[in-house]
């Protein structure tokens, strides 16, 4: 005996409950996968997975030197400017900030470690900052070159590393002979010609300039330094963003050789 649905057709296939649970299963996947990419970018941002392959240390100078006035501002809120200009493009390198010593018995101080994605760290700790206490740049830029003997920064070539330093250009802390000090105080550096260390003086007075290109002799015995000393904050700005500019391309430049097989992470 027939039945009196055998005449009538089945239901179509799209309509099932089977079909109906498979795509929504696809289609939840598919919202999962396009959430992965973005996410994934994200969370690579937040959690570097390779060290970088350049290392640029920022030393300013805080001493009560950068309260004099400097083309309508203060010479450390003209610097702390400056700086944001030079690290703006600095992602992937390893960046930080050192501050000099309050003291001439104090010992410059290490404000954020030397890393990458530290770009809006180091612009937030310098701009808390306010001038105080006696100059000790030359500390403070010995301190920055000990931070390169680090590993794994001490493990890659001396042409990643970069010193940036924002100063005054006095050193009410050393006595007698400067040039003589700063040579004694970097012999046990390990840095060298291919090391770039780059002095940006703020209306450096004719004695300020005296000492600093005492120091720009010395220091070139030891790495590749580079002196400017801007008259106003236009001059600065321009030194800052190609100081900034550089560093991010001598990074661009280790990357490609990386990649190419030419350097090696270790």
């Amino acid at each position: 005996m027939n039945s009196p649905d055998d005449g009538k057709k089945g239901t179509p296939f799209y309509e099932s409950r089977a079909f109906k649970g498979t795509a929504a299963v696809v289609a939840l996947v598919a919202a999962i996968l396009a959430l992965v990419g973005p996410l994934k970018g994200v969370v690579a941002d937040l959690f570097p997975s390779e060290e970088p392959v350049s290392w640029v240390e920022v030393v300013l100078d805080t001493s009560s030197a950068m309260e004099k006035e400097f083309d309508g501002e203060t010479r450390l809120e003209a610097a702390t400017r400056a700086i944001q200009k030079a690290v703006k493009e600095l992602h992937n390198e390893g960046l930080g900030l050192r501050r000099t010593a309050t003291s001439c018995e104090g010992e410059s101080e290490q404000l954020v470690d030397l890393d990458s994605g530290h770009t809006e760290s180091v612009v937030a700790e310098a701009q808390k900052l306010h001038p105080q206490g006696e100059s000790s740049i030359v500390d403070a830029v010995v301190g920055g070159l000990e931070e390169f003997k680090r590993e794994p920064i001490a493990s890659r070539g001396p042409e990643s590393r970069r010193l940036l330093v924002f100063t005054a250009g006095v050193s009410e802390c050393s006595g007698g002979n400067l040039g003589e000090e700063i040579g004694e105080a970097l012999e046990g550096a390990e840095i060298s010609k291919a090391s770039k260390v780059e002095l940006i003086a703020l209306g450096a007075s004719e004695e300020e300039q005296a000492e600093l290109e005492d120091f720009e002799t010395v220091l070139k015995k030891y790495a590749n330094v580079k002196l400017d000393i801007p008259e106003n904050g236009e001059e600065l700005d321009e030194i800052a963003e190609e100081a900034g500019e550089s560093a991010s391309g001598a990074n661009e430049t280790l990357e490609a050789e990386k990649e190419a097989g030419f350097y090696e992470q270790k």
